[in-house]
């Protein structure tokens, strides 16, 4: 896995997670439609993973090189990551 540091772990923190608070409304509110009302910390990891905001993210934060970085590693090892230092609740609502 790819070394960062603390800096630029808060930065893809920001990223990962801010793209999380952008999207994480209409995921739920169509998880409820479903009679649910929480999702395995995998779902949410996977959703972030393939969104396009993430995007919007590191333009705004400048973050081009650290984004291409992150995007070196596995899927595997990027899930790991946001396990780790982004996500760390086993479900969320």
């Amino acid at each position: 896995m790819a070394k960062f540091t603390e800096a630029e772990t808060t930065t893809l923190k920001r990223i990962l997670y801010g793209t999380w608070e952008y999207i994480g409304n209409d995921i739920m509110q169509a998880v409820q439609e479903e009679g649910r009302y929480d999702i395995p910390r995998e779902d949410v990891i996977e959703v972030v993973l393939d969104a396009d905001h993430a995007q919007k993210m590191v333009g705004e934060l400048k973050a081009k090189a650290l984004w291409e970085k992150f995007e070196k590693m596995t899927y595997k090892e990027r899930i790991a990551f946001c396990k780790k230092h982004v996500f760390p609740y086993p479900r969320y609502s």
